[in-house]
């Protein structure tokens, strides 16, 4: 059965205890994504995203786990889940794959696998990104990579003519500079215009070999200065020579470590050699006679494949069944003390203490019956029996003493003893749980109980009298008058010795600003009279000026809450001994640097009392599993900058671009975003922080994961940050998400000015509306006075008719009696004439009378219309002349008429055309028309009469007249009129003039 880890860490060390190297291996596997157990090949893109081809598909890992990227091939965008031998990423920050026998560009973002118009015919061939160019490599030939015509170009070598001189042209990976060969020999070629056709470079520096005298290829050199020769020989065969510096052949000696292995890759840093064999990983440092073989220290390196570099080869990555692992080497600055290999009595550490000016005393487990000494001048351990101490102090008189409750007899007698580890440096006293001092006086002790469910109590021996009911202290430390206890369950402790009052502090869960825990394993007082305090639940800065408490936890940066013990460097940094590993912490930026196993610690976990600052600046930390001995400068030199990444960004499940996708439409609203770190192998082992600047107000803790998730986002801009816990450096990721087309600002302001412009335009409508029925109403109000006004001059005028037509034609028939009656005898023919002259304009009279009385009456009460009277006229005038006369008259629009004027004056006009088309037109046919055309009423009698000139024509009393009664009316006057084809008169009123209602 294959076995997964979950991030297995490993150290391993020379047998220099001062110049050890340690390999940190970090695993990553099943149980982290990778569901296959075959990799074929592992690669970092330049987004330090990891690849991984594997045999059924295709992963990214982003420092916390992996993800499958899934392939689809050809243009019906098939899945694919077969082999995939290797991903490679060109300059242009393209992709490309080669899945199972198939070349091709691999879009990661839309999934879309294209293949190579060509393909290699070798198998094995595989990609090689140099530079700016993309090849494909086999056994035989290289090819160039068309990266726009998915083409691929195999080089050769040519002369000047163009002929052929080798089929075979390679390019160096380090170098860019390409090769051939000619006559057997390795030359230099250079590009030329025509694409894959390589001419040899004519200026070669002599001082260059690529082979040597028997031709093996000059392969590498080693981390010891010999230089490493390859050829392949029979059978394929990989043959190696290997020369020192001096050039002497040391193959038989430099081999030997690899007896019975085939080598199959070397890779050197400047402090030690990769050795990659069918075995497995061999690491050969610097200076060292022989090989380490990591497949046998290390067994989850067993049946290792191939080694990519990484991280400016300062680490590697290996691949086997297991998963993939990350490799790093570096001699550790941390000096492992421990039974085995240093000799003290155990490797369990209970405190360590200053003993006397040449040694440090290490207490280990309660019931042990040795302590061990450090000796400062020699370096060496040693270890004396617990009972030997207790003599030479008189520790068992004490014990009695205290028994009987008379703890001062053993102070007066033996206190000058305890007196050599006071002072205000924490961890002084190695019998820190039985006593407390001022510095000058032995007052106070530590009274254990019978009872030990009552543990021990705190009394004042001078005065003979309990301070302290309960306490079970960890650790004192003195400042001034004060000594600060820290205890395992009462919190913070505070006794002003010269009048023994107490001071407690205790967790308030009600108040952010208190102590955090009950549990302080660790008072440190600085310069400025405050506590640095190490609790159970983070690290604490107490001020006493303000009485409050400022914690640091997991979520600002430290390795883990538990604390146990505490030091202070000679340059201000604290480091801190935890439950998981130690933390260095800047009191000025208030960062944390973070240490474990992985960087060469023994310990995991560290145990109370156990950190202490050493004369020559060195530190030593005590834990479960030993001691932990370094020096801070040379610690920090090693630590290794981490920045903070968004490793990948997910929008509506899809992966995204990050480099050019940052608008999104109001749908696209669902984000998942992957935190991470560079170098990525660092990743899982930091502390996050993120926010999203236009939807969070403060910044997030990220615990244990890196995946922040935002569902359904309302539009707008935003701004993802991340960043490491008490780093200042922050990676960004800016988007926006637009809102939906009726939501965008360019709609809101063409509906808002749409909106006005309808309102506007209502507006206008309703004021011309307004204005028209305004000017409307003063119309018919001016109509209705015309119409007073007209009524009177109407009668005006009949009065005017009356006296001087009605008069003047009553006067001629007078006249004209009386000639009759003169002449009727003497000149009967006479008398006739004047008879018919009076009948003639009797008859005349009658008619115009008849008019009158007819226009002024209204249409409902003359019995004959307008359109009957104009017929009657037409009959009586035209048909007597054999003229045919066709009548269209609307009669609904002739009843409208209720101006007697117009009516007259209307029908005025028609009887003046009817006269002229008898007298003048020599017409046979008449139309006389009164329709209504929009807002005017049109009369309109035409002939089709000989008609006349317009031109030429002089416009005599008939056409005058009937000009004269339009023109009255305000309508417009129209003749139309050629010679041969009849004449057209046309009258148009408007229709308000017609009548007051419509």
């Amino acid at each position: 059965m294959v076995r997964f880890y979950t991030c297995l860490f490993f150290f391993l060390l020379t047998s220099d205890l001062y110049s050890q190297s340690a390999i940190q291996v970090r695993s990553w596997g099943q149980a982290h994504g990778i569901e296959s157990a075959v990799i074929y090949g592992v690669f970092q893109d330049k987004n330090q995203l990891i690849w991984i081809c594997t045999y059924n598909g295709l992963y990214y890992f982003d420092g916390f786990r992996a993800y499958k990227s899934q392939i689809l091939k050809g243009e019906e965008k098939i899945p694919y889940e077969g082999i995939v031998n290797q991903l490679a990423q060109s300059m242009n920050g393209r992709y490309w794959l080669k899945i199972d026998d198939r070349f091709g560009a691999y879009d990661i973002y839309t999934k879309v696998f294209t293949p190579l118009k060509t393909q290699p015919d070798d198998l094995l061939a595989t990609f090689q990104s140099i530079g700016d160019q993309l090849y494909v490599v086999d056994h035989e030939r290289t090819f160039l990579v068309d990266q726009k015509t998915l083409e691929i170009i195999q080089m050769v070598f040519v002369d000047d003519q163009n002929n052929a001189i080798s089929n075979w042209v390679g390019v160096s990976s380090s170098s860019g500079k390409y090769f051939s060969f000619k006559d057997s020999v390795l030359v230099e070629v250079l590009p030329t215009k025509d694409l894959g056709r390589f001419l040899e470079k004519k200026e070669i520096d002599s001082t260059l070999t690529y082979l040597n005298s028997i031709e093996y290829f000059n392969y590498k050199v080693d981390v010891n200065g010999n230089s490493w020769f390859r050829r392949v020989g029979d059978s394929n065969k990989t043959e190696w020579m290997v020369k020192d510096s001096l050039g002497t052949d040391v193959t038989e000696k430099l081999m030997e470590p690899f007896d019975g292995m085939v080598l199959h890759f070397i890779n050197t840093v400047p402090e030690y050699s990769w050795f990659l064999s069918d075995k497995g990983l061999i690491l050969w440092e610097k200076h060292f006679e022989n090989p380490r073989y990591l497949y046998q220290e290390i067994p989850e390196l067993n049946e290792s494949r191939l080694v990519n570099s990484f991280d400016k080869d300062k680490t590697n990555w290996i691949w086997n069944r297991q998963g993939i692992h990350h490799i790093r080497v570096s001699p550790t600055k941390f000096r492992s003390i421990t039974k085995e290999l240093s000799g003290t009595y155990s490797n369990f550490i209970l405190g360590i203490f200053p003993f006397d000016d040449d040694h440090l005393l290490i207490k280990h487990d309660f019931f042990d019956p040795y302590h061990s000494l450090f000796n400062f001048n020699s370096g060496e351990f040693s270890t004396i029996p617990k009972q030997e101490l207790f003599e030479k102090y008189s520790l068992e008189e004490y014990e009695e003493n205290s028994k009987q409750g008379e703890p001062s007899n053993w102070i007066e007698k033996h206190g000058e003893h305890i007196h050599n580890f006071s002072g205000v440096i924490p961890n002084r006293n190695p019998f820190t749980r039985l006593f407390v001092s001022d510095g000058e006086s032995f007052d106070y002790a530590i009274i254990p109980q019978d009872n030990t469910k009552e543990g021990n109590q705190l009394w004042s021996i001078s005065s003979n009298k309990m301070v302290f009911p309960k306490i079970d202290p960890i650790q004192f430390s003195n400042q001034g008058d004060t000594v600060w206890i820290g205890t395992n369950s009462v919190g913070l402790v505070a006794l002003h010795t010269p009048s023994a009052e107490i001071a407690q502090w205790f967790p308030d869960q009600t108040n952010a600003s208190s102590i955090p825990s009950e549990r302080v394993h660790a008072v440190i007082p600085v310069a400025n009279g405050n506590l640095w305090l190490g609790t159970g639940k983070g690290l604490s800065y107490f001020d006493k000026r303000t009485g409050k408490f400022t914690t640091y936890r997991i979520k600002d940066g430290l390795i883990d809450d538990r604390i146990y013990c505490m030091a202070f460097d000679r340059k201000g940094s604290l480091w801190i001994g935890t439950n998981n590993g130690l933390s260095r912490f800047d009191t000025l930026s208030k960062s944390f640097t973070n240490f474990t196993k992985a960087d060469g610690l023994v310990n995991s976990e560290y145990n109370r009392n156990s950190a202490i600052l050493l004369k020559d600046g060195r530190m030593m930390f005590g834990g479960m599993e030993g001691i932990d001995l370094f020096d801070p400068d040379e610690v920090v030199e090693q630590i290794e900058k981490t920045k903070p990444l968004i490793a990948h960004v997910h929008n509506n499940d899809q992966l995204i671009n990050l480099s050019s996708t940052l608008d999104f439409a109001y749908d696209e609203n669902h984000f998942d975003f992957y935190v991470s770190a560079n170098p990525i192998w660092t990743a899982s082992t930091l502390t996050y922080q993120y926010r999203l600047d236009g939807a969070d107000e403060e910044w997030q803790s990220l615990n244990f994961s890196n995946s922040v998730r935002y569902p359904n986002l309302p539009p707008g801009d935003y701004s993802f940050q991340v960043k490491i816990a008490n780093q200042p450096d922050i990676a960004v990721y800016d988007f926006s998400i637009q809102p939906i087309w009726y939501a965008t600002w360019w709609f809101r302001i063409a509906f808002v000015f749409t909106g006005l412009l309808i309102i506007y335009l209502v507006y206008r409508i309703m004021l011309a509306r307004r204005i028209d029925q305004i000017a409307q109403a003063n119309k018919i109000i001016q109509l209705k006075a015309e119409q007073a006004q007209s009524v009177t001059k109407e009668r005006e005028r009949i009065i005017a008719d009356l006296h001087d037509d009605v008069g003047s034609t009553l006067s001629s028939l007078h006249i004209y009696g009386d000639l009759a009656g003169k002449v009727w005898e003497s000149q009967p023919e006479k008398g006739k004439e004047m008879v018919d002259k009076i009948k003639e304009q009797s008859h005349d009279l009658m008619g115009r009378m008849s008019d009158i009385i007819w226009s002024m009456k209204s249409s409902e009460e003359e019995k004959q219309s307008f359109a009957l009277r104009l017929k009657n006229h037409g009959t009586d005038l035209l048909a007597s002349k054999n003229i045919e006369v066709i009548y269209e008259i609307d009669e609904e629009l002739a009843a409208k008429i209720r101006y007697p004027e117009i009516r007259k004056n209307l029908l005025m006009v028609g009887k003046e055309a009817m006269n002229n088309i008898v007298k003048h037109s020599q017409a046979k046919k008449v139309k006389i028309q009164l329709t209504q055309e929009g807002n005017e009423l049109v009369f309109k009698i035409s002939d089709d009469g000989k008609g006349f000139d317009l031109v030429d024509y002089q416009m005599g009393n008939g056409l005058g007249n009937i000009q004269h009664r339009c023109l009255k009316m305000q309508g417009k006057f129209n003749v139309e009129s050629v010679n041969g084809w009849g004449t057209q008169v046309s009258c148009r009123v408007p229709m308000i003039r017609i009548s007051l209602v419509d």
